[in-house]
C-alpha cells in the first residue's frame, strides 16, 4: 500500500499547498478595471485658431470635434498599452476616459499624454529659443534605447543645421565651455574667498511643452531665484540636455537624454527603480511622437471610476480574496468537474484533477511574475489552460482503458498507454502554444494576457502532464494490492479478455457500433448556410459600423449637468460654498414629472485645478471648481423642468435644455438663485464611444492565424488530407461561432465576446486530435497496408465511432464549465461564456459528423491527382554482358553429386 499512500499524500499535499497560498498569491495580481476600481478623467475640447490661440467662447455646433479627439485618445491609450478603457463623450465638448493604473504617477502620465497637444520649444538660459517646427526632424520619430550602463535614453532626431537651433545650441555650448553657465554646483575640494567650496557652472538645453513666447523664461524655472521661481511653469520643462555633450553621436542628428531612476544619490539601482525609469522613458517618447491635435484639449478633473464586473478583493486589516461570483463559480467548477471525472474514470481521475489544478495554479503565478494584468482575457486563458490539462488526462486514461480491454494488466496498460498518449498530449499543447503566440503578436493588447498564460503555462502543463501525470498513475497501477482492480479505472472485469486462454478483444467502447454518417448531409447543408450567413453578417456589419460587428452599447447612457466655477484665488472657497448652496436650492425646488430633482440625481464635487490662461493683462492663473449632477436616465433636452416655491407653487418652467442655463436661472425673479457670472451650467448627454471593447478583427485574425499554424503542424503529423480537413473545419467552426451573435444583431452583445474565439479554436482542434490519433492507432494495430480511398474511409469512420466517447466526455466538461460561469457571472462575462457554449457545441457536431466526410473528400481529390500525374520513367541501368561458360564442368559436378 506504500505506493497508494504516496499517491494520496502527493495529491493531498498539492491541493493543501494551493489552498494555503491562494490568498497570498492572488492578492498580488495586477487586475484591470474590470475587477478593480480605476479613475475617470474628464477633458474639455476647445476651439483654437491657426495661431494656436484658444477661443473659450466658441460653442461647437456638432459632435465632430469631440469624436475626432476621442478617436485620437483611443489611439494614445493603445500606444500606452492600456488594455481596457472606456471613452464617453458628453455634449459637443466633453470627453470622459476611464481606466486603471497602479500608482498616482502612472495616472498623471496618462492624464498628460491624453491631453498633450503641445507646442514644443527648446531654449537656453539666455532666453534664446527654437520652436519644434524648426529644430525637430519631421521625417524621424523619437525612440528609446538602452545605454551602455543599462539606463534608458530618449533619443530625439533633430535638424542640427537649422539657424534657430544653432543659435540656441551655440550660446549654451559657449557657456558650458567657459564655465559661465546657469547651473551651480559647489565642489568639496578648493576654497573660495569666504571659505566655501568652489562653484562649478553647467549649461543646459531646456525642452519645453506648451511654450508661451515672451512669458516662459529661465528665471521662472530657476530655484535659486525665489522671487521669480514659479513651480507651475517649471513643470513645463519636459527634459533637459547637457550642452557640453547633448548629442547621440558624431553625426549631430539627435539629442539624447538619460532617464535616471528616482533614487537618492549613493543608493543602488534596483529592478523596480529601473522599471520606473523605462516607464518614464516610454512616456517621454510617446509625448514627443504624439503630434498636435486640431483642437485644444484641457484636463478638468478626475474621479473614482467604479469597476465594470466585480471586485475580486476585500479590504479590511489586510487585503483578502473577496467571495465574488467568479470565486463561487470557480469553486463550483472545481468540485463538479472533479466529480464528473471521478464518475467517468474513477480512481484515475484524482491524478488528472491534481495535475490540472497544479498546471492552472502555476499559470496564475506566471501571470503575477510577469506583471501581466488580470483581465477577462486572463480568465479565459486560465480556463483554456485547464481544459488542455484535462484533455491530456482524458487521452491518457482512455489509453489505459483501451489497453485493459486488450487483456493487459494495469501495470502493463499504464506503460503502453504512456507510449501511445505521449504524442497526442504534445499535439494538444503545441496547438495551445500556437494559438497563444498568434494572439500575442496579432490579437491586440487585451489578448497579451491570454497569450502569456497559454504560452508559458502551456509549456509547464506539457511537462506536468508528461511527467507528473505519468508518475501519479504509475503509483496506482504498480500497487500490488490494486492489481486486477480494473473497476478502479471504470473497466468492466467481464469485458477484459484472458490472454492466457487466447481470448480476443470483445469490447471497444460504448459507441463502437454507432455510425455518425447518417446525419452528415443535413448537418453539412445547415453548416454551409450558417457559414455563408456568418461571413456576410460579419462583413456587412463590420463595414457599416466601423468594425463593430456586434450590437453596440446604447447611444445615451445618462445625462449630467456640469457646473463650473472660476476664481482668481485658490483660497476663495466661500464663494464656492455659496455656489454649492445655490445648487442644492435649485435641485430642491426643481421638478421633473412631479419628482424633485434632488431625489433623482447625484451631486459630485471636485477639488480646484489651476491653469495659466491668456487674459487682457497678460497670462494669469485661473482656478476652477467643478460640480457634476448625475441623472439616473438620459434626457433629450425637451423635458419640462418646473421651479416651485416652498408652497409648491410653480414659479416658472422651461425645457431642460434651456432650464439649466445661467440666462434662465438669473432672469427669473423670485427664484432666489442669482448665480454669479463666474459660474457656468450646461446639460450634457453621455455618448459612449465604442472604445471600451477590444477590436473584433485583430482577435479573429489572430485566432485564424493560430489555427493555420496548428493546422500546418497537424498536416505534418497526420497526413495531408487530414490536415486540410482539420484546417477547414477549424476555420468554419470559429467563423460560424463568431457570426452567430452578429446575425442576432439585436442582442446587446459587444465585441468583447471575441475573447472566447481562441478558446473555441483550441477546443475544436483538440477534439480533431482525438479523432486523428485514434485513426493512426487503428492503422498501426491492424497493420493495414491498403491505402485506397475506400479502405481508409472505412477506417476513419471506425475511428470516428471509437473516439466519440472521449470527445463527448470532453464536451460535457467544457459545457458544464461554460454553463457554470454563465450562470454565476453577469454582463459581458455571461455573453462570453454563452459564446463558448455555442462554440463548443458547434465543435463537437463538426468533429463527429463532418470531419470524416471532409477528409474522405480531400483523399479522393488527392488520389485522382496522383493517378493523373504520370510517373517518371525509370532509366534502365546498363548491365554487364553475361559471360557464357561451357556447361560441362557444371554437369560434371551435378553428376558427381548424384553419384555421391
Amino acid at each position: 500500500m506504500r505506493r497508494l499512500w504516496s499517491h494520496i499524500i502527493i495529491t493531498a499535499t498539492s491541493l493543501l499547498m494551493i489552498g494555503a497560498t491562494f490568498n497570498t498569491v492572488f492578492t498580488k495580481i495586477d487586475s484591470n478595471i474590470e475587477f478593480e476600481s480605476g479613475r475617470e478623467l474628464v477633458f474639455r475640447v476647445m476651439q483654437k485658431d491657426d495661431d494656436g490661440n484658444i477661443d473659450k467662447e466658441f460653442v461647437f455646433g456638432n459632435d465632430e470635434a469631440v469624436k475626432e479627439t476621442a478617436k485620437i485618445m483611443e489611439e494614445r491609450l493603445k500606444t500606452a498599452e492600456i488594455s481596457r478603457y472606456k471613452i464617453e463623450t458628453q455634449g459637443n465638448d466633453t470627453i470622459k476616459v476611464s481606466f486603471t493604473q497602479d500608482t498616482d504617477q502612472q495616472y498623471r502620465i496618462i492624464e498628460n499624454y491624453l491631453s498633450f497637444n503641445a507646442t514644443l520649444a527648446i531654449s537656453n538660459s539666455k532666453e534664446t529659443y527654437a520652436l519644434a517646427t524648426e529644430f525637430l526632424n519631421p521625417d524621424k520619430k523619437a525612440y528609446l534605447e538602452t545605454s551602455a550602463n543599462g539606463l534608458p535614453a530618449v533619443v530625439i532626431p533633430i535638424n542640427f543645421d537649422n539657424e534657430m537651433f544653432q543659435a540656441v545650441y551655440t550660446e549654451a555650448k559657449e557657456m558650458a565651455d567657459s564655465g559661465t553657465g546657469e547651473v551651480v554646483q559647489k565642489s568639496d575640494s578648493g576654497q573660495g574667498e569666504e571659505g566655501e567650496g568652489e562653484e562649478i557652472h553647467f549649461a543646459y538645453l531646456y525642452l519645453w511643452y506648451n511654450y508661451i513666447e515672451d512669458y516662459y523664461s529661465y528665471s521662472k524655472i530657476n530655484q535659486n531665484s525665489p522671487d521669480t521661481y514659479d513651480p507651475t511653469i517649471a513643470n513645463k520643462i519636459l527634459m533637459t540636455f547637457d550642452a557640453a555633450n547633448p548629442f547621440l553621436d558624431d553625426k549631430n542628428d539627435a539629442l539624447r537624454s538619460y532617464i535616471r531612476p528616482g533614487i537618492e544619490e549613493g543608493q543602488e539601482i534596483t529592478p523596480e527603480s529601473l522599471k520606473d525609469a523605462y516607464e518614464n522613458g516610454r512616456y517621454f517618447v510617446n509625448l514627443l511622437n504624439s503630434g498636435e491635435m486640431r483642437y485644444h484639449v484641457e484636463f478638468l478633473f478626475s474621479h473614482k471610476a467604479d469597476l465594470w464586473v466585480e471586485d475580486l478583493f476585500a479590504l479590511g486589516n489586510h487585503m483578502t480574496v473577496a467571495f465574488s461570483r467568479i470565486l463561487i463559480a470557480t469553486l463550483c467548477a472545481i468540485a463538479v468537474t472533479a466529480l464528473l471525472l471521478i464518475y467517468f474514470y474513477r480512481l484515475g481521475a484524482l491524478s488528472v484533477i491534481t495535475t490540472t489544478l497544479v498546471s492552472t495554479y502555476l499559470g496564475l503565478i506566471l501571470v503575477i511574475s510577469f506583471g501581466v494584468e488580470f483581465n477577462i482575457a486572463t480568465l479565459i486563458g486560465l480556463l483554456t489552460l485547464a481544459i488542455a490539462s484535462i484533455v491530456s488526462g482524458i487521452i491518457y486514461l482512455n489509453k489505459i482503458k483501451e489497453e485493459c480491454y486488450r487483456g493487459r494488466s494495469l501495470k502493463k496498460a499504464n506503460e503502453e498507454a504512456y507510449k501511445r498518449a505521449f504524442l497526442p498530449i504534445i499535439d494538444v499543447h503545441v496547438i495551445l502554444v500556437a494559438i497563444g503566440v498568434s494572439c500575442y503578436l496579432l490579437g491586440g493588447i487585451i489578448m497579451k494576457a491570454f497569450a502569456v498564460v497559454t504560452i508559458i503555462g502551456g509549456l509547464i502543463s506539457l511537462v506536468i502532464n508528461l511527467l507528473g501525470l505519468r508518475g501519479l498513475l504509475w503509483l496506482i497501477t504498480n500497487e500490488q494490492k490494486l492489481a486486477g482492480r480494473y473497476d478502479l479505472f471504470d473497466v468492466s472485469d467481464d469485458q477484459v479478455p484472458n490472454v492466457l486462454e487466447e481470448e480476443k478483444q470483445k469490447y471497444y467502447g460504448p459507441n463502437a457500433e454507432k455510425d455518425f454518417r447518417k446525419r452528415q448531409k443535413p448537418i453539412a447543408i445547415v453548416s454551409l448556410i450558417l457559414l455563408v450567413a456568418s461571413v456576410t453578417s460579419l462583413i456587412v456589419f463590420g463595414s457599416l459600423n466601423d468594425g463593430a460587428v456586434y450590437h453596440t452599447t446604447p447611444a445615451y447612457g445618462n445625462s449630467q449637468i456640469y457646473v463650473e466655477y472660476t476664481s482668481a484665488t485658490e483660497e476663495n472657497t466661500a464663494l464656492s460654498a455659496d455656489i454649492k448652496a445655490k445648487i442644492d436650492t435649485m435641485l430642491a425646488h426643481s421638478y421633473l414629472d412631479n419628482q424633485k430633482l434632488v431625489d433623482i440625481v447625484e451631486v459630485e464635487n471636485y477639488d480646484y485645478v489651476s491653469r495659466y490662461e491668456s487674459t487682457a493683462s497678460g497670462v494669469d492663473t485661473v482656478y476652477y471648481a467643478y460640480y457634476r449632477i448625475n441623472f439616473d436616465r438620459p434626457l433629450d433636452g425637451e423635458e419640462v423642468i418646473s421651479y416651485r416655491d416652498n408652497n409648491n407653487h410653480e414659479l416658472f418652467n422651461e425645457e431642460a435644455s434651456v432650464f439649466f442655463t445661467m440666462d434662465t436661472l438669473n432672469s427669473i425673479t423670485g427664484a432666489n438663485l442669482n448665480f454669479s457670472p463666474d459660474v457656468e451650467l450646461s446639460l450634457k448627454n453621455s455618448v459612449r464611444v465604442n472604445a471600451d471593447h477590444p477590436s473584433f478583427a485583430p482577435i479573429y485574425v489572430a485566432t485564424i492565424v493560430g489555427l493555420g499554424i496548428g493546422g500546418l503542424y497537424l498536416l505534418l503529423r497526420y497526413r495531408l488530407t487530414r490536415g486540410l480537413a482539420s484546417l477547414l473545419l477549424n476555420v468554419v467552426t470559429v467563423t460560424i461561432t463568431a457570426g452567430i451573435f452578429s446575425l442576432l444583431h439585436f442582442l446587446p452583445v459587444t465585441s468583447y465576446v471575441g475573447v472566447a474565439l481562441p478558446f473555441v479554436a483550441f477546443f475544436v482542434s483538440t477534439m480533431i486530435v482525438l479523432l486523428m490519433d485514434k485513426e493512426r492507432s487503428l492503422l498501426a494495430d491492424e497493420r493495414i497496408r491498403d491505402n485506397s480511398v475506400e479502405t481508409r474511409g472505412e477506417l476513419l469512420n471506425k475511428a470516428n465511432s471509437l473516439s466519440s466517447t472521449p470527445i463527448i466526455i470532453s464536451f460535457i466538461l467544457v459545457l458544464y464549465l461554460s454553463v457554470n460561469y454563465f450562470a454565476f457571472t453577469s454582463g459581458v462575462l455571461s455573453w462570453i461564456f454563452l459564446l463558448i457554449i455555442l462554440g463548443a457545441s458547434a465543435s463537437v457536431v463538426a468533429v463527429l459528423f463532418l470531419f470524416a466526410p471532409c477528409a474522405h473528400f480531400f483523399h479522393k481529390i488527392l488520389a485522382k491527382i496522383m493517378l493523373r500525374t504520370p510517373k517518371p520513367k525509370k532509366k534502365k541501368k546498363a548491365r554487364p554482358a553475361r559471360v557464357s561458360k561451357s556447361a560441362e564442368p557444371e554437369e560434371a559436378i551435378f553428376i558427381g553429386i548424384n553419384d555421391y
